[in-house]
């Protein structure tokens, strides 16, 4: 099992939702009314730039189902606009209960 987390700026929440439905996972956490902050060159002010975010949490989702909705948000990731849009972090899980 692995536990997929995914954050991204508002904008991309429903292309999170429709690849975590298109990968057949059934549930997840949704974190809104986040921020995210990104450190600009030294110097510049202001010192960070900041966005609305979203977290996306699936607690424990098959490496099958993970990797299809991977796959879709990775295909994604190429082509955003704005810089970072999402960034996607998988983790091994031992135990769930």
């Amino acid at each position: 099992m692995k536990q997929l987390t995914v954050f991204c700026n508002r904008d991309e929440e429903e292309r999170v939702v429709a690849a975590f439905d298109h990968a057949g996972i059934p549930s997840y956490l949704r974190v809104g009314d986040a921020t995210g902050h990104r450190f600009l060159d030294a110097g510049q002010i202001p010192r960070d730039m900041t966005w609305e975010a979203t977290l996306f949490v699936v607690p424990a989702v098959s490496e099958e189902r993970m990797s299809a909705a991977v796959n879709e948000l990775r295909a994604y990731t190429g082509r955003c606009e704005i810089e970072p849009c999402l960034r996607v972090v998988i983790s091994s899980v031992d135990e769930v209960f």
